[in-house]
């Protein structure tokens, strides 16, 4: 405190408190009234004939099968008079995500309509088991019953198998195959015939020139298959000199050359 004098008559001043300035009730009832109004307006714009759904526009995977492409027209059926800004985009792809063939799914709104575009899982093989041949990509999902003609390898498991659509069976035999398959597109300018797994895991396959590669116990795959692409690269028409490769061993591998039917030699 100062230590001024006062005077006798001094009054010290009022002391002054803010206070929100109160909202009329004509003003409180304007502002429900826009937003009333605002909320009516959103209501006929979205039940509009004008902003109905009218056209739903499919791209779809080639590979799809006819009986694919049906199941996804059927999962995308619209009713009429459906609000195109109102409908649930994001619930229609999660249902197309559920077909066990469906990589990726995705729909999109446009002025009229909808756009539906669909991928299907990539088929890289067809598997032979116990229930028959399946497509299954490179994960080891089954992707579909083989279709008629379809040209990929052909992959052999001696062990019991039953596909379920959309999900991988696991175990030691299906691993190895798709150890190898994975490594296929590597072993250029073949490509892969057949890929076969039996009961004791061990691994052989064929290329597209009649060459018979034996790979043994499922070991050192990814390094027995960069062996036989490296081969491939030196001797690009290797299958019409060798019969067999054996890389069982990395250590000693050996083949039989053709017209030979027993005799081995280092390679």
């Amino acid at each position: 405190m100062s230590g001024k004098p006062r005077s006798a008559g001094y009054t010290p001043p009022v002391a002054r408190y803010g206070r929100r300035a109160r909202r009329s009730f004509a003003a409180i009832a304007a502002a429900w009234l826009a937003v009333i109004l605002a909320a009516e307006i959103g209501a006929v714009v979205y039940s509009s004939p004008m902003l109905d759904i009218k056209t739903v526009t499919f791209r779809l995977d080639r590979s799809a099968t006819d009986d694919e492409r049906a199941a996804v027209r059927t999962t995308c059926t619209v009713r009429p008079s459906t609000s195109l800004p109102a409908f649930p985009s994001g619930r229609l792809e999660a249902g197309l995500a559920k077909l066990p063939w469906v990589q990726r799914a995705r729909v999109t709104k446009g002025l009229t309509g909808l756009t539906v575009s669909v991928t299907a899982r990539k088929a890289a093989a067809v598997l032979h088991g116990a229930a028959g041949p399946w497509e299954i990509d490179l994960n080891g999902r089954a992707v579909r019953p083989a279709r008629k003609g379809v040209d990929l390898p052909k992959v052999t498991i001696q062990a019991e198998w039953y596909p379920k659509a959309g999900k991988r069976q696991g175990g030691a035999a299906m691993d190895a195959a798709l150890v190898v398959l994975a490594r296929a597109g590597r072993v250029s300018p073949v490509r892969l015939r057949t890929i076969v797994v039996d009961r004791n895991v061990d691994v052989w396959l064929t290329t597209s020139d009649d060459l018979e590669v034996r790979l043994g116990q499922a070991t050192n795959l990814p390094e027995k298959m960069a062996r036989l692409a490296r081969l491939y690269s030196k001797e690009p028409r290797l299958g019409r000199r060798l019969s067999v490769v054996n890389l069982q061993s990395l250590k000693r591998p050996s083949c039989v050359e053709r017209g030979s039917a027993t005799a081995t030699k280092p390679i």
